[in-house]
């Protein structure tokens, strides 16, 4: 078996965000375990504190941690500067903060969806601008950004989530062109579901064996995105069964697979709404699904 490359030397620093919980944690781990210095990003109150001093514990690395939130101009403006500020040498970044959860665009007070565009969309838009900088002075430097597989279809109940989704996957792809002259390999993570929280758990339940084999947990998904933008790839869908979906979703008409999967997602929310022991969906959870 063909080894990993190492690039690290214990100098190089990893931007992550949303990196309290879920994915974002995994990474954290992950890199950390590859030699990668850390500079941490989450919502006050989150848990970054906790995992900060856990890995510190387990890894000789540094780790810079900063609580904002992000979907604040304000707020996240200052994270940058304070990044930029710090002057280290930065080779990977991981756009991973998003929201998601599944529920019918009327369900939920516009408030809602506001958040999740300007956190999907114009986030990772923002920090991606702003941290090229950065990336280019320290080649060869790396970018991951964290989309999902439902950015290949229209999907109802997800008809926001799906459609930022989007945006990042073009994004990323067109992203990764232009830059690939600087020396910055960049990739889309599209990944199923992600065992995050008791929600997740529940949901994958109710879609039976399909949501089974699609959804894995946070650790597996970070490791093959590290191993895939190593390996320079575009595109990381982490799972056969998830590539398998990828390609068979896209084979018919947009409008024919929002039918399909709009009544696969109808089921299971029926189905987990005749559940005595339903947990509801939390607005604006964080997730990099």
């Amino acid at each position: 078996m063909k080894k990993e490359r190492n690039i690290m030397d214990g100098k190089q620093y990893a931007i992550i965000t949303g990196a309290s919980q879920g994915l974002g944690k995994g990474f954290a781990y992950e890199i950390a375990k590859r030699g990668w210095n850390l500079i941490l990003c989450a919502l006050p109150g989150s848990g970054l504190s906790q995992v900060t001093d856990d890995i510190r514990q387990h890894f000789l690395c540094d780790v810079v941690a900063i609580e904002c939130d992000l979907v604040d101009r304000e707020d996240r403006e200052k994270f940058i500067k304070e990044v930029i500020k710090k002057d280290l040498p930065v080779t990977l970044l991981v756009n991973n903060a998003g929201i998601g959860g599944a529920i019918p665009f009327m369900e939920s007070e516009y408030d809602r969806w506001s958040r999740t565009i300007d956190l999907n969309v114009q986030t990772l838009s923002h920090l991606s601008y702003e941290f090229i900088s950065l990336l280019k002075k320290n080649p060869p430097s790396y970018m991951i950004n964290v989309s999902s597989l439902s950015s290949f279809y229209p999907m109802p109940n997800f008809a926001v989530y799906s459609s930022t989704k989007a945006y990042n996957t073009h994004f990323t792809l067109a992203l990764r062109e232009e830059v690939k002259k600087d020396g910055i390999k960049v990739s889309s993570l599209c990944p199923g579901g992600i065992y995050t929280n008791i929600r997740v758990i529940q949901d994958v339940e109710n879609q039976g064996l399909g949501g089974r084999l699609s959804t894995y947990y946070p650790d597996f998904i970070a490791k093959k995105a590290i191993q895939g933008v190593l390996k320079n790839k575009a595109i990381i869908i982490p799972g056969w069964f998830n590539r398998f979906l990828q390609i068979v979703g896209t084979l018919p008409t947009k409008p024919i697979t929002a039918k399909l999967t709009g009544n696969r997602w109808a089921k299971a929310r029926s189905k987990k709404m005749e559940n005595s022991q339903y947990i509801p969906d939390i607005p604006g959870l964080p997730t990099g699904v």
